[in-house]
C-alpha cells in the first residue's frame, strides 16, 4: 500500500488548520490533496479541520476505499472524489463554507456578473451547483456537470469548494470566491 509523504501529510494538515482559522469554514470544511500520479488522496477524519494534524489524516481512492489511516472520512469525501476522478490536472480540492460565499448559495445566486476584475481574472464565473443532500454523493454528482469546465464552484444552500493543480491554487481560489463575494 502506497503511503503520502510526510511533507504532502503536513500541507494538507496546515492548509485545514488556515481555512478554520481565517474563517472560512467554522468546524466544517476540509481540504486534500492528490498524491502526485495516483488516484488517491489525503483527507482529514471526520474532526474539526482546526484539529488536522499529518499524522491522522486518510488515505483514499476517488471509489471511497480506505488505503491508509485509522478513522472515517469526513462527510464530504465525495466532494473530492468526484472532482479528482473528473479532473486528472486537480492536485488539491477545498471546500469549506466561507460566510459571504455561503450567503450567496443560500440566496441561489451564482458568482456570474458584477465581481471583481480580479475575480474574473483567476476564475472567470463562478456557477451554482444545484441542491444534493451533504454527506451523500448526491451532492458530488450536483456538480458533475460543472467540474470540467470551472475551477470553483457555489453549492447549493451549503458553501463552495475551488479546486487547483495543487493544494495551495486551491486554496487561493477559495479565497478569491470569498473576497469577490464581499465585493459584489
Amino acid at each position: 500500500m502506497y503511503v503520502a509523504d510526510e511533507s504532502l501529510c503536513r500541507d494538507v494538515a496546515l492548509a485545514n488548520r488556515i481555512i478554520e482559522r481565517f474563517g472560512l469554514s467554522s468546524a466544517f470544511g476540509h481540504a486534500s490533496a492528490r498524491v502526485p500520479g495516483t488516484d488517491t488522496f489525503v483527507l482529514p477524519t471526520r474532526r474539526s479541520p482546526g484539529l488536522a494534524r499529518a499524522k491522522n489524516l486518510l488515505l483514499l481512492n476517488t471509489e471511497g476505499k480506505l488505503l491508509a489511516g485509522d478513522g472515517q472520512p469526513n462527510s464530504e469525501f465525495w466532494i473530492h472524489a468526484r472532482i479528482y476522478a473528473a479532473r486528472p490536472d486537480v492536485g488539491g480540492v477545498v471546500h469549506a463554507h466561507p460566510p459571504t460565499a455561503t450567503g450567496f448559495a443560500v440566496a441561489g445566486r451564482a458568482l456570474n456578473v458584477g465581481i471583481l476584475p480580479e475575480v474574473i481574472v483567476c476564475l472567470g464565473s463562478v456557477p451554482l451547483a444545484d441542491y444534493g443532500e451533504p454527506g451523500t454523493p448526491a451532492l458530488a454528482e450536483s456538480m458533475r456537470p460543472y467540474i470540467p469546465k470551472f475551477d470553483a464552484l457555489l453549492l447549493a444552500n451549503h458553501g463552495a469548494v475551488a479546486y487547483g493543480d495543487d493544494l495551495y491554487r486551491a486554496y487561493h481560489r477559495l479565497e478569491t470566491v470569498e473576497i469577490g463575494r464581499a465585493h459584489v
